[in-house]
C-alpha cells in the first residue's frame, strides 16, 4: 500500500482493484484500529472516491452502517454520471447533501480539494 499526499489529503492506494465493499471492510478492519494508530479522541474520516457501484449493494450498505456506528464518518465523492446515487447516499454520512459530493469527471476532483478539506477539517457532522 502506498500513501500519497494530495494538498493535505491522504489517499490510500491499493494495487489490486477494490470493490466498494472491500474498501469499507478495509477501513473498519485495518485503518481505524489501535495497531494502525487510531486514537479514541480523534475523529475518523474517510473520503471515498468512486466512479462505480458496488458488486453487492446490500452487503456494502450493511458494512457502511456498521462502520458509521463505529464512529467512522464517510464523505463520498461520486465521479461521472453513471454512479448509483442511492447507493452512494447509503455510504455517505447524513446529511447526504453535505457528505455526498458529485464530480463530473476525474478532472473535477482538483476543484473539490479545498471544499473536501473544509468539510473534513471543520465538520460539525
Amino acid at each position: 500500500m502506498a500513501t500519497v499526499g494530495v494538498k493535505g489529503l491522504k489517499l490510500f492506494l491499493i494495487k489490486n482493484k477494490m470493490t466498494l465493499l472491500s474498501a469499507v471492510c478495509y477501513v473498519v478492519s485495518q485503518m481505524f484500529t489501535f495497531p494502525a494508530g487510531d486514537r479514541a479522541t480523534a475523529p475518523n474520516f474517510v473520503v471515498l472516491i468512486t466512479d462505480g457501484a458496488s458488486d453487492n449493494s446490500l452487503q456494502t450498505s450493511s458494512e457502511a452502517f456498521f462502520a458509521k456506528r463505529s464512529n467512522i464518518h464517510f464523505v463520498v465523492i461520486g465521479i461521472g454520471k453513471f454512479v448509483k446515487l442511492g447507493e452512494l447516499y447509503t455510504l455517505a454520512n447524513y446529511p447526504h447533501h453535505v457528505n455526498y459530493i458529485p464530480a463530473s469527471d476525474g478532472r473535477a476532483l482538483l476543484n473539490l480539494t479545498q471544499a473536501t478539506l473544509d468539510l473534513v477539517c471543520n465538520s460539525k457532522y
